[in-house]
């Protein structure tokens, strides 16, 4: 007997354990919601939330362009010649005018020296013809004044011999002096017509003269490359002691001021476009600023079928000359549901954002991305118009519970 009174015992503490089981379960069961709530953390994140909705966005082309300053020059050096000394190195500042590399000038130095003193042999020379001029454009003077003085005694002697008043004779005399007159004025005025001839040589001597030594002085001056204007050194190609040719850059200045992209568009979409127009830039940090499109190819390429534009940036602190960078054309409007940049989260290779649910749940949404709209983004699938996204706070993260904010009712 006392053997069936233990086992009763033992079963009948089983079935109480058992029942006590079946109850815990049944409890859990009705109230499963209540239980995972109180197993959520709760977030006071200051998180920002956001209504989603169809909205109106233009719609633009991205047209890859590279940014580029306003004035680039490349210097060579116009005659072959050792590198004396380059007072420059990449990333300096210059002013217009600044000397920046100077090559060796012995030759044309000797070369300028020599047209200097031919200049100055020619114009002496020029100068001796010049004072024989003026000697036989006097002897001509006087030799006409002879010349008038005879006539005037022939006319005279004439008038004489027809009254009978003076001989045969003196007429005669007379007629000699004005033929030996007319003879010394003639020659007179071939010696003034040589030496005038002479000058004339004489001057255009000194022109070829003074034009080779205006071209001396060039190739002087071509020993010495200048900033052609304000800016700064992009490229350093040159040390000293190196050979300078004829169309090989030493150096490449680019002004300072702001960059323009400069871009390749199909010409249907540059008529779009007109000078001063605001046109949008891609950075490559992936954000957007506004410029202005200062030029515009008149014509096509026949080849690519593009039109050249450049819109000038304002100035940033990201932009570098030779950057990558892409220029949105305006394309049309569309309605498209779009969520904050700042919103997308990638894992995985999959997209997706933060919603809350109706008890205030923070939840993971797989989305499928669009077209980009400045920080926005198009959000093709994932999401549904008035349902509530959040984002902007690290704390965030799936199945978390997140506070209200304040001055705000319950959800």
């Amino acid at each position: 007997m006392r053997r069936w009174g233990k086992r009763a015992i033992g079963v009948g503490g089983v079935l109480l354990g058992v029942a006590a089981l079946v109850g815990g379960i049944w409890l859990l069961r009705a109230r499963p919601e209540a239980a995972r709530a109180e197993s959520l953390p709760i977030l006071a994140a200051a998180a920002q939330r956001e209504t989603v909705a169809r909205q109106l966005y233009p719609r633009a082309w991205l047209v890859a362009a590279t940014l580029r300053p306003r004035e680039t020059a490349a210097l060579s050096a116009e005659t072959t010649a050792r590198v004396v000394s380059v007072t420059v190195k990449v990333g300096d500042a210059v002013r217009a005018g600044q000397t920046l590399v100077t090559l060796d000038a012995a030759v044309p130095a000797a070369a300028l020296e020599t047209s200097q003193a031919e200049v100055a042999a020619v114009k002496q020379a020029a100068d001796a013809t010049r004072r024989r001029v003026e000697a036989a454009e006097a002897a001509l003077r006087g030799a006409q004044a002879e010349y008038e003085l005879a006539q005037t005694l022939y006319t005279r002697q004439e008038k004489l011999f027809q009254t009978g008043d003076v001989p045969r004779q003196s007429v005669d005399i007379a007629k000699g002096r004005l033929s030996a007159a007319d003879a010394a004025r003639a020659a007179a005025e071939r010696r003034l017509e040589a030496e005038r001839a002479d000058l004339a040589q004489a001057v255009a001597r000194i022109d070829v003269a003074e034009r080779a030594r205006r071209e001396a002085e060039t190739r002087v001056a071509q020993t010495r490359l200048v900033a052609p204007f304000a800016g700064r050194v992009a490229e350093r190609l040159v040390d000293p002691g190196a050979l300078a040719a004829p169309g090989v850059p030493l150096l490449v200045v680019e002004s300072d001021g702001p960059l323009r992209a400069v871009a390749e568009v199909e010409a249907e979409l540059a008529a779009r476009l007109s000078i001063g127009q605001a046109l949008r830039v891609e950075m490559p940090s992936q954000q957007f600023v506004t410029g202005a499109l200062a030029e515009q190819s008149p014509a096509a390429n026949p080849t690519t079928r593009t039109v050249t534009i450049k819109v000038e940036l304002p100035p940033t602190t990201e932009a570098r000359s030779g950057m990558f960078v892409r220029v949105a054309i305006p394309r049309d409007t569309v309605e498209v549901v779009a969520v904050p940049q700042a919103a997308v989260m990638e894992q995985g290779g999959l997209q997706s954002v933060f919603t809350l649910d109706a008890d205030g749940i923070v939840r993971r949404r797989v989305v499928t991305l669009g077209e980009r709209f400045g920080d926005r983004i198009e959000a093709l699938t994932g999401l549904r118009e008035g349902e509530t996204i959040v984002f902007g706070a690290s704390e965030l993260r799936d199945g978390a519970r997140l506070a209200s904010p304040p001055n705000s009712e319950p959800q």
